[in-house]
């Protein structure tokens, strides 16, 4: 398989900004005050960009970044290709970022779910949901796509979180003070935020907790920023809140179809 070219390190990628005529978010009034220097990954028109085998690895390069079409320029979540390893035997796709406010606002529009209370910054994760509204957004998606969505196993998680060894040192939203001044862990941030691991998931630790199926049970895993910045790890696994709170969100696993 051609492995797709690495882009230079300054490149980044962003969340699908949408304009859609279909059911979505109102756009904000405001804009990142920094440019983007995002190159979009390419597309097959209708059909988003395929999770495909062969971009494995390469979640860091934005021609590595693969997506669904939720309709007529109207982007799914953007997703990267985890390699197969281990007990994982196939490669599967994954949340490049934490499920934004924009992301589940699509989905709120379309369905009369009401948005969680709380800061409505299109950029920032969602949080303010309970595990039952995370799974009922990815049924929305699977529906809509054709694709099976889902959260994540706690054991793909640490494995896509591990990245190989290639997580970042200390760029995560994790709580920092140094002399009484407070130098992370303030608030939540945007989900594009941070360093990329190796395989290109951002803000799998810290940011916010993230929730896992771990088997008959829901966890969250990563660490938030309330919790220390010498704590936070994709080895950081608490249960689950019984209800929502302001520092769980969670990312999605697309399922790779066989070819």
């Amino acid at each position: 398989t051609t492995q797709p070219p690495v882009e230079p390190p300054t490149q980044t990628v962003q969340p699908p900004a949408q304009t859609p005529t279909t059911p979505s978010a109102t756009t904000p009034s405001t804009q990142p005050s920094t440019p983007s220097t995002t190159t979009p990954p390419p597309a097959t028109a209708g059909q988003g960009k395929p999770c495909l085998p062969g971009l494995a690895g390469f979640g860091t390069s934005p021609r590595a970044v693969c997506y669904d079409m939720l309709g007529q320029d109207v982007k799914g979540p953007y997703c990267v290709v985890i390699p197969a390893g281990g007990k994982y035997t196939t490669p599967f796709a994954i949340g490049k970022f934490e499920v934004s406010v924009r992301d589940y606002a699509l989905y709120s529009k379309a369905t009369g779910k009401p948005m969680p209370k709380g800061n409505q910054d299109p950029n920032l994760p969602v949080v303010g949901i309970s595990t039952q509204d995370a799974q009922g957004y990815a049924k929305w998606l699977s529906a809509q796509t054709g694709n099976t969505y889902r959260l994540p196993k706690d054991g793909e998680w640490v494995y896509a979180a591990e990245a190989g060894g290639k997580k970042p040192v200390t760029d995560f939203n994790c709580y920092l003070q140094q002399g009484g001044t407070v130098l992370k862990g303030s608030s939540l941030q945007a989900v594009s935020s941070g360093t990329a691991n190796g395989w290109g998931l951002q803000n799998a630790i810290g940011n916010a907790q993230e929730l896992v199926d771990a088997g008959g049970a829901f966890k969250v895993r990563g660490g938030s920023f309330r919790d220390s910045m010498s704590s936070c790890s994709p080895a950081l696994v608490k249960e689950a809140p019984g209800g929502a709170d302001e520092q769980t969100g969670f990312r999605l696993v697309r399922e790779i179809k066989e070819q």
